[in-house]
């Protein structure tokens, strides 16, 4: 028997609500109209939902019946006003346990690419338990928002990937967030992406990271007259950074510095 559309949409609501915790780690809570924002990217939701009123409409219908209680399990609904007002929350993350796999939930308005690129595993064995975001080629990083630059890399077939692959320089071992090479120019480019920068020892040690490869010559990739290649991206908000990251890769192609490690045989 072919399962009730309201059934299907709810499911897909609910991932999509994980989906938006996943990529946007330093929220706890998200709105109806800031999740709808979020969502009207993707033709398949404008599809079945063409407005923030039809959107609204959906959630009374189905919370006031009480099925949209059985499939999205933490939200609650404020029925105090004339308008309903919804807050969703985050359920707990999966995780990939040493043994087995578990599936994080795919980035919304994120298709699981083709992997395209050559891409490496991690060999930096601290903190392994934390890597709980699966990329589209099976690799595990640290957050949504990696998984989300990491499957970006993955469609560029001439790029070449590691994630925290070491880096020895100035007498410390490091582990770059990603290491990228470019198969066409023999250029490598180290990415450290920063989402977390509320914390304030967190942005300690980003200033503390950022200064360590100035002191080992490897400056901004905004410094292209200095040969520069590192990349700092900092998380700012959800539209920022998906245009900050595909304007980083499109920078790929446009600096030229072959470097003597790295290159093929």
């Amino acid at each position: 028997m072919a399962i009730p559309r309201e059934i299907q949409l709810l499911r897909r609501l609910a991932a999509d609500i994980d989906a938006y915790f996943a990529m946007m780690e330093q929220e706890t809570v998200v709105r109806s109209d800031d999740l709808y924002n979020f969502l009207k990217r993707r033709a398949e939701f404008r599809e079945w939902c063409g407005s923030y009123k039809q959107f609204c409409r959906f959630l009374h219908l189905h919370h006031d019946s009480g099925l949209m209680r059985q499939i999205v399990k933490k939200y609650r609904a404020d029925t105090d006003g004339y308008y309903y007002k919804y807050y969703f929350y985050p359920v707990a993350r999966s995780v990939r346990s040493e043994s087995g796999l578990v599936s994080a939930p795919e980035s919304c308005g994120e298709p699981r690419p083709q992997s395209e690129a050559q891409a490496h595993t991690s060999a930096n064995k601290s903190w392994r338990g934390r890597r709980v975001f699966e990329t589209a080629n099976g690799v595990m990083v640290r957050s949504g928002q990696e998984r989300y630059i990491m499957n970006k890399l993955l469609t560029v077939s001439h790029l070449e990937v590691w994630y925290e692959r070491r880096l020895t320089a100035g007498g410390e071992d490091r582990f770059p967030d990603f290491t990228v090479r470019n198969n066409n120019t023999d250029t490598v480019f180290f990415w450290e992406h920063f989402g977390l920068t509320r914390d304030d020892d967190y942005r300690d040690r980003m200033a503390e990271r950022i200064a360590w490869y100035r002191r080992i010559g490897i400056d901004s990739i905004d410094s292209i007259d200095r040969g520069g290649r590192f990349i700092g991206t900092i998380f700012v908000s959800e539209n920022h950074f998906i245009k900050l990251v595909d304007d980083v890769i499109a920078k790929l192609d446009t600096i030229i510095v072959p470097v003597g490690f790295l290159r093929k045989p």
